[in-house]
This record gives structure tokens, C-alpha cells and sequence, in this order.
């Protein structure tokens, strides 16, 4: 029935070989080995594992049982116990090329799931520091950050990181959203550095052909007749000097200048446009659009 991979059927034969209970040892042994084998080939690796025990009670130098149970190990993968099975029947005979192969590919097997698993915890840990250092380099520039309930989508592929992950005294880059409240509209850039000033900023959203400026809504929308607003943590505004760099609205702590979601939120009001823009802002507003 082996022969013929019929497993089941030659299970069945082996028990009723065992259940007689032959007063010939070697021929019981041979009766749990054979089992063993048929288990393996149907993967029942715990019935082969308690199989080529037996077998080894009565043949305690039988190679082969040794040889079986290791391969049950080492697919379920229980690799150490595979090597101890192994390593034993190297003491009993250390030319067996089928015990020394299997050891070595047991061993691999191991070293390689180490490897990887080291490799895995560096990279969390490296990961930990990164995020560790950006935190330090927030404390360490009085800045904050607030979490509104509803993170606008287009910051979500977007991270504030620092420009040199390992040097926290290097620059911040975070996603910037470009607020035009006077006509409804905004701008996204994925990344600044907090040295930016609201000036380059300008220049860098604003360079477009000269029919986005023949709009009426867009006459005023130079940078020279621009000025610049950022939200305060308390939902006031506060204005910002286009030539100085954006950090130094960051680190204020007198009002408290947030970044929101990770991300930079400032308003280019044009000039002619400002007084009646501030006049219709309010703090309640603000603050209930974050909750």
C-alpha cells in the first residue's frame, strides 16, 4: 500500500500490525516506522512525531525514525527541536548524508528567520528614532500642533519630517495648504521647509500666466499686494511679515502659532481686501471647525 501511496490504507494495516503486539521487537519498531513515514506523507506531522517516538523506545539508534521526526519538526516549524533530533543522530552515525543534509537546511532555515527578524526590528527601531527625533525637534522649537477631527484629504499622503532624519537641528519640511479666503480658493504644496518665508511662498504659488491675473477675483493676487495671516491656537489671527521665515510664527509663544494635522495652514489676503476680511473672521467659527 506504500508503495502504491495508499497512506490511509497502509495506516491501517500498521495499527492492526501494532495492535497485536509481536513479541519481535524489530518488527514492531519497523510497525511505528512505517506508520511514521505514512503519517509524514499526510502531513499528520504530530502522528509521525509520536510514531518515530515509539519506534525509538523499542530502536533507540534507528536513523530513520530520527530522520522522520525531524522532517515533522521542521514542517511545523519547530526548529529547535528538529536540530536537537538532528544533532542526536549525528552522534549515532555523522556520515548519514540524508541526516546532514536535513540538518544544514534545519539550521538555514533558522539563521534566515533570524536575519529576517532582525532585520525587521532594526528597521522598527530605526523607525522609533525617526519619530523619537521629530518630537525632540518639536519640543525643542516650542512648537505645536493641533489635531482637527476632519484631516483634509490632501494631507493624508503628506508627513511632516525633518529634513535630516537623524539631526533634529535640521530643517523641518511639512505639506503647506494655501488658504485665498477672499475668493473661495487655495492652493496645495506638498513640502516646505520652515525657513520658507511667506514671500517665497507667494512667489512659488502665484507664477502663472497673465490670464489668471486678467480675472478680477486675481488682480490683487501679486505678492507685493499680498499679506499673509496665520491661525492662533485660541481661533484668532495673527499677521505674518512676508519676509521672515514662517518658523519664527511657529516658535511664537505669544499667541501660540499651531500647525494643524502636521501641516501648515496660512491665508494670502490681498491687501486692498484685508480689513473687511478680518472683520468677518471668527474666532467661534474657527474653533468649531476643528472639533
Amino acid at each position: 500500500c506504500y508503495k502504491e501511496k495508499k497512506y490511509k490504507d497502509a495506516i491501517e494495516f500498521y495499527k492492526k500490525g501494532i495492535e497485536i503486539k509481536c513479541d519481535v521487537p524489530e518488527i514492531n519498531g519497523s510497525l511505528y516506522l512505517n506508520r511514521a513515514a505514512c503519517n509524514l506523507e499526510l502531513k499528520n506531522y504530530r502522528r509521525c512525531i509520536n510514531d518515530c517516538k515509539e519506534c525509538l523506545k523499542i530502536q533507540p539508534k534507528n536513523i530513520k525514525a530520527f530522520f522522520r521526526s525531524a522532517k515533522a519538526y521542521f514542517a511545523i516549524e519547530k526548529y529547535d527541536e528538529a536540530i536537537q533530533v538532528l544533532e542526536y543522530a549525528v552522534t549515532i552515525d555523522n556520515k548519514n548524508a540524508a541526516i546532514n543534509t536535513l540538518l544544514k537546511t534545519v539550521k538555514d532555515k533558522k539563521r534566515f528567520l533570524w536575519e529576517t527578524e532582525q532585520q525587521k526590528l532594526k528597521v522598527e527601531q530605526q523607525k522609533e528614532q525617526i519619530k523619537q527625533n521629530l518630537k525632540a525637534a518639536i519640543d525643542a522649537r516650542g512648537m505645536t500642533i493641533l489635531k482637527t477631527s476632519k484631516p483634509s484629504e490632501i494631507i493624508k499622503e503628506t508627513e511632516l519630517h525633518l529634513e535630516d532624519e537623524n539631526d533634529i537641528e535640521s530643517q523641518l519640511i511639512f505639506p503647506a495648504v494655501i488658504m485665498y479666503p477672499t475668493t473661495d480658493e487655495f492652493d496645495f504644496v506638498a513640502e516646505i521647509s520652515e525657513l520658507t518665508t511667506p514671500y517665497e511662498l507667494m512667489e512659488l504659488v502665484l507664477d502663472r500666466p497673465d490670464e489668471y491675473f486678467e480675472d478680477p477675483r486675481h488682480v490683487n493676487f501679486k505678492p507685493k499686494r499680498l499679506e499673509a495671516y496665520m491661525e492662533t491656537e485660541s481661533g484668532g489671527l495673527i499677521k505674518v511679515g512676508k519676509k521672515v521665515s514662517i518658523n519664527s510664527a511657529l516658535v511664537s509663544q505669544s499667541p501660540i502659532v499651531p500647525l494643524f494635522d502636521n501641516s501648515l495652514r496660512i491665508y494670502f489676503v490681498p491687501k486692498a481686501e484685508s480689513a473687511d476680511w478680518i472683520n468677518t473672521w471668527s474666532k467661534q467659527n474657527a474653533l468649531e471647525k476643528r472639533a
